[in-house]
């Protein structure tokens, strides 16, 4: 299936096969499952869901300010922006340019690559998996699913604005793993979760 523009705003749409966007596809609501193939010139995400267990080339932007994505599969794009709403990346998600998180939540529990992540205002990274890039947080990095580690192969450099936010459960806390170089400010937030305590003399090694 091929169509110049592509634009979705309600109902449920699966899409075994391939299909080719030479424009852009416009998700406002509804949901889309792709299991097959799809690529596009870009992509602006507003509402609705977007599940891709297949794979889905995004030749320029993906623009994203609410909604839901779901990458278990792999995804590409030349640049991406996400200001709302919800990034899951199970699979692989590569972007050739800066990822700008400024608001919504990106949680990788597969693998982001990109040059460098941005997140600033709202934005909030977190999940399980590996970052590999270099990441500035002037916003929210919780690593983890309740706890875990996330792991960024690139350095950390967190400003006077960002916050990491770190969880202790029973026998386990959150973690986030360097692979290079790290330069703290702002603010840590520590909070218990599962029946997790907190008690003076505690020590964690949350980096």
């Amino acid at each position: 299936v091929t169509a110049a523009n592509a634009n979705v705003t309600g109902g449920t749409l699966n899409v075994p096969g391939r299909v080719v966007v030479t424009q852009t596809l416009q998700l406002g609501g509804g949901s889309v499952l792709l299991p097959g193939t799809m690529t596009a010139a870009d992509a602006t995400i507003t509402g609705g869901s977007l599940n891709v267990p297949g794979r889905f080339d995004i030749a320029q932007a993906l623009q994203m300010g609410g909604g839901s994505l779901s990458v278990p599969g792999t995804m590409t794009a030349a640049s991406a922006s996400i200001t709302g709403g919800t990034l899951n990346v199970g699979g692989s998600f590569g972007v050739a340019q800066t990822v700008q998180l400024g608001g919504g939540s990106v949680i990788v529990n597969g693998q982001l690559t990109a040059p460098e992540v941005n997140i600033f205002g709202a934005g909030l990274l977190g999940g399980s998996g590996l970052i590999a890039a270099n990441v500035l947080n002037g916003g929210i990095v919780s690593p983890g699913n309740s706890p875990g580690t996330m792991t960024i192969n690139g350095n950390y450099t967190q400003t006077s604005s960002g916050t990491l936010a770190m969880e202790v459960g029973v026998g386990a806390y959150d973690r986030l793993v360097v692979n290079g170089a790290a330069s703290l400010a702002g603010a840590l937030a520590v909070s218990t979760v599962g029946g997790g305590t907190l008690a003076f003399g505690d020590t964690y090694q949350f980096l």
